[in-house]
């Protein structure tokens, strides 16, 4: 029989629950599928065949974006998952239905299966994000148990060592600023510096963010000269062998001012290590975060993060590659892996 795509119900909650063979909970079910937006109820559309109920599902967000002066609507799909015998028309289905709602689409990362499937829906490859890290506790390979005693202790005493000999790397503050957690999220000129192509970020998109039941969320006013310049977001989570990770969500775009950059991440690294963050990770597509991120002794993993987009109306064409500026914030990749 056909399969129809429609906009989710309230009653769906357990036809799209049993599409994950790895039980999910409903608390995370909720937060993914049924948010709702600033114009629906909830955020996702469902693939339904008449003899086997629901076989896909698929989330989205919807964002304002600026650049330049000029504004314009962008969705990102997110929580795409479709029974394996459905997953060619009904998966490419459900694709098209969220990419085609806004001025643009795009996507971030994804399985190879649904990289595949950005290329049927004719997004185009724009550029590579990564993930960095760095670890903070010299203490952490001794915790991982996942390998052998030996590797851990040559690790930690290459870590130490590298501490020792990058010490310098750990600048003082460049400017008057401060942090602050907050729970009160307030535009700012920081926030809004379009220079690069920059998310808006609704008070609802922000609130969904914070809601996250993955992981402990924590915002945090960024304030120089006790005026405020934009926000951070970032997770904590406790995971296996008592070790706690966390991850800088978001940070407003800072322009190219290398200083303010750095401050900015020092003093949000401080308030991850105060929360016993043994693993601090964060993903950058914009060389200013990127080289900032390295200065600082971040490790940028080889494993790219494509960014596809699909622009129907040639409204993001002449921006440069170097003048994306996007975030784990985007979407609900910045919980998972964590």
């Amino acid at each position: 029989m056909a399969t129809i795509i429609r906009e989710t119900k309230s009653d769906d909650l357990e036809g799209i629950s049993n599409l994950f063979e790895v039980k999910r909970s409903e608390e995370e079910i909720r937060w993914t599928y049924f948010s709702p937006s600033e114009d629906n109820p909830y955020n996702s559309f469902v693939a339904e065949n008449s003899d086997s109920g629901i076989v896909g599902v698929i989330a989205y967000r919807k964002n304002i974006y600026r650049y330049r002066g000029k504004e314009i609507s962008g969705i990102i799909p997110l929580g795409w998952k479709v029974l394996p015998s459905y997953k060619g028309l009904a998966g490419i289905q459900l694709f098209l239905k969220v990419i085609n709602c806004t001025d643009f689409g795009f996507a971030l990362g994804g399985t190879e299966m649904a990289m595949r499937v950005q290329t049927l829906a004719k997004l185009g490859f724009k550029l590579n994000g990564y993930m960095f890290y760095k670890v903070v506790d010299p203490l952490y390979y001794l915790k991982i148990k996942d390998s052998r005693f030996p590797r851990r202790i040559a690790r930690t005493l290459k870590h130490i060592t590298n501490k020792l000999t990058n010490s310098h790397a750990t600048p003082g503050l460049f400017h008057n600023i401060k942090l602050e957690e907050t729970t009160d999220i307030q535009t700012s000129k920081y926030e809004l510096n379009d220079s690069a192509l920059i998310n808006l970020h609704t008070h609802n998109h922000i609130q969904w963010l914070l809601d996250c039941p993955l992981a402990e969320s924590h915002t945090l006013k960024i304030m120089l000269d006790n005026e405020l310049i934009g926000f951070a977001l970032c997770y904590v989570k406790k995971i296996k062998y008592n070790i706690t990770r966390g991850r800088i969500v978001h940070l407003p775009f800072l322009g190219h001012n290398t200083a303010l950059w750095t401050d900015t991440i020092v003093l949000v690294e401080q308030f991850l290590r105060a929360k016993n963050c043994a693993l601090i990770t964060t993903m950058s597509l914009h060389p200013s975060y990127s080289d900032c991120l390295l200065k600082l002794n971040y490790r940028k993993l080889k494993v790219e993060i494509p960014l596809y987009v699909r622009d129907k109306k040639n409204l993001l064409v002449e921006i440069p590659e170097d003048e994306f500026y996007m975030t784990f914030s985007e979407a609900d990749k910045a919980c998972r892996g964590l």
